[in-house]
């Protein structure tokens, strides 16, 4: 299963890259006032706002740092009561796409 490998702190994480829609570069958030801290901001992409959550944040970590290979990674995904939706989730340190078995993966 191709995987794309990133960090959440000092440990390795990976996305299915066919969950991932497109991997961006790091781009200026507009800030929302009162928003939960793991929410990082919102992005325009074609047009529509997209809300940014901050993958490090939401593990209890500090907020990610703006390195050479922080990334957003623009994913979409079903809510609860089945609405679709697309977000960004901002990622340390992008290494790049593996080849992993699933059973690799926990």
């Amino acid at each position: 299963m191709k995987t794309l490998i990133f960090h959440i702190g000092p440990d390795p994480y990976g996305l299915r890259l066919d969950a991932i829609v497109r991997v961006l570069p790091l781009l200026e958030l507009k800030q929302l006032p009162l928003a939960p801290a793991a929410v990082a901001g919102l992005m325009d992409y074609q047009g529509a706002p997209v809300p940014v959550i901050d993958l490090s944040v939401l593990a209890g970590l500090a907020p990610c740092q703006e390195y050479f290979d922080t990334r957003i990674l623009l994913v979409d995904y079903t809510a609860p009561d089945g609405a679709h939706h697309r977000l960004g989730l901002l990622a340390e340190h992008v290494r790049g796409i593996r080849e992993l078995a699933p059973e690799a993966l926990r």
